[in-house]
């Protein structure tokens, strides 16, 4: 069985919710083209002033990127202060059959199949246990490639 050592840092959990909600810099160039447009349009079909369609999609690209990149980042701290089982280390050793998650406050035993989906970024392993439920993992904390490979090969009869 393997295992490693897991504690979730601010960070992660704030990166988690990047790759939760599937935010990309091609996602935030596509709203920026796109409200670009939509100023052009409303100013050269519609007849709006210049400075009113220009002032609009400044104001919904400040308020947008505003959001993500400073709100966001705040709400994650919070709730990271907030939520104690987040500041908790556990322990995950996990085989074929699923994971065991282990900390001060108990055992939790998740089989591979009650994982609905899984995602995976440069930072990060998502495990979904519902569309709004996931366990975090970090990927620095595997001791080596073999050992991330071991636990993402479990993971490819789970959707993604």
């Amino acid at each position: 069985m393997n295992k490693i050592e897991v504690k979730i840092t601010p960070d992660d959990y704030y990166h988690s919710q990047w790759v939760h909600q599937k935010l990309s810099v091609s996602k935030f160039f596509i709203i920026t083209l796109l409200t670009v447009w939509l100023a052009y349009f409303l100013y050269s079909a519609l007849n709006v002033e210049l400075s009113i369609a220009v002032g609009s999609a400044s104001g919904w690209l400040l308020w947008y990127f505003g959001y993500y990149l400073v709100y966001l980042r705040y709400k994650c701290n919070k709730i990271y202060r907030q939520q104690k089982s987040l500041n908790l280390p556990a322990q995950f050793e996990w085989d074929r059959e699923g994971i065991n998650a282990i900390n001060e406050r108990g055992v939790v035993k998740i089989k591979w199949s009650d994982y609905v989906k899984w995602r995976e970024s440069k930072r990060i392993i998502m495990l979904y246990q519902s569309d709004l439920i996931f366990n975090i993992i970090p990927k620095s904390l595997f001791e080596n490639t073999d050992q991330e490979n071991d636990f993402l090969s479990n993971l490819q009869n789970i959707s993604s």
